[in-house]
């Protein structure tokens, strides 16, 4: 999963270690609470975990 933040055309900007660790962090928090309330199955919060 790329985490490159896309300003406008021709500009990247990419975020820092913290910066990725917490997103990351963020992003599993999300999935876990989606699988949780039953809104995503098994299989696919196996494929988000990964």
């Amino acid at each position: 999963m790329s985490s490159t933040l896309h300003l406008d055309e021709g500009t990247l900007v990419e975020p820092g270690e913290r910066e990725h660790e917490a997103l990351t962090e963020s992003y599993q928090r999300f999935c876990t609470e989606l699988h949780t309330r039953g809104w995503i199955d098994d299989e696919l919060f196996a494929v988000v975990q990964r």
